[in-house]
């Protein structure tokens, strides 16, 4: 599985991904983690991402511009075709259309060898300046990792995500759901929140850790990095942890767990669990699972 970060500050993954589980993943090939910095997408001398609202309001707001070509390009990079222009340029959403109107009625003289080459003539044409970044190459279908799929089978093994805090709450069950997408491009937010038009028509999904302001997205993209990676095959040494574990049912958490030495300042570990009694053990791990979370639901209400 791959995962691509889009970030003003990229350098703070480092440490993090580079230790542990996640850095063995890596080592192993399981999953891989690319960093990418916001600011290489901008094209003023000041590398400027951000600018203030339009309607007044306190903060600034990440631009639209250097997202969108961030997120392309990781698009394009991964070989997964550009999405079509909808509402966001009228004249190109025209052309897309005619084109394929075209093509429905047989009146295309050769098919377009690379989506992506389509809709940047396009642009170039309707809006004068290319869609990719100055310098950046058109990935060839020739190259293209995941060869041979169509448009749909691109978006249906990728999702792109934006945290932000007014994003749907982040739980076990995304992890999950998550973990059954090939790639995922993770949007970090920043400042008082990434111009609206990004939303609508770049990413997929809001996500937030909590209900808390961060100062940016970079420690959500983390969490869920870690989240989605453990439950990889081959990512945890023992796949029964990501099996039992707390929240894999929702609402339900763990038992409380004991190891050496037997005795620690007076307190033992509760007899049952050094009795030998395999169904006496199970049956105390599922009361001790039902009370904790039953605890835990009055703790959060």
């Amino acid at each position: 599985m791959r995962f691509d970060i889009i970030s003003i500050f990229p350098e703070s993954f480092t440490a993090y991904f580079g230790v542990s589980m996640l850095k063995r993943a890596q080592e192993d090939g399981l999953i891989e983690i690319h960093t990418h910095s916001l600011r290489d997408f901008t094209h003023d001398k000041h590398k400027t991402v951000d600018d203030t609202p339009y309607g007044g309001g306190a903060g600034m707001l990440l631009k639209a511009g250097p997202l969108a070509e961030a997120i392309e390009a990781v698009r394009a990079e991964l070989g997964i075709p550009a999405r079509p222009a909808g509402g966001k340029n009228p004249s190109v959403a025209k052309a897309l259309a005619s084109l394929a109107e075209s093509r429905r009625a047989g009146r295309q003289e050769s098919p377009t060898p690379h989506p992506r080459g389509l809709e940047d003539s396009l642009r170039a044409r309707f809006d004068g300046a290319p869609a990719r970044r100055a310098g950046e190459q058109a990935v060839p279908s020739s190259t293209s990792p995941f060869q041979g799929e169509g448009r749909e089978g691109f978006e249906q093994k990728t999702r792109t995500i934006l945290f932000s805090a007014k994003g749907k709450l982040f739980a076990q069950e995304d992890a999950r759901r998550l973990a059954q997408y090939e790639r995922l491009i993770l949007v970090c937010g920043r400042y008082e929140g990434v111009d609206e038009r990004v939303v609508e028509h770049f990413v997929d999904e809001e996500l937030s850790i909590g209900d808390y302001v961060l100062t940016g997205g970079e420690l959500p993209a983390m969490v869920v990095v870690d989240a989605v990676a453990r439950l990889l095959p081959g990512v945890l040494g023992n796949v029964e942890s990501a099996e039992t574990e707390s929240h894999t049912s929702p609402g339900v958490v763990e038992y409380p767990q004991y190891t050496k030495p037997e005795t620690f300042r007076g307190w033992r570990v509760p007899e049952v669990l050094i009795s030998g009694h395999h169904g006496e053990i199970a049956k105390w791990k599922e009361e001790q699972s039902k009370k904790m979370s039953q605890r835990r639901k009055r703790m959060i209400r």
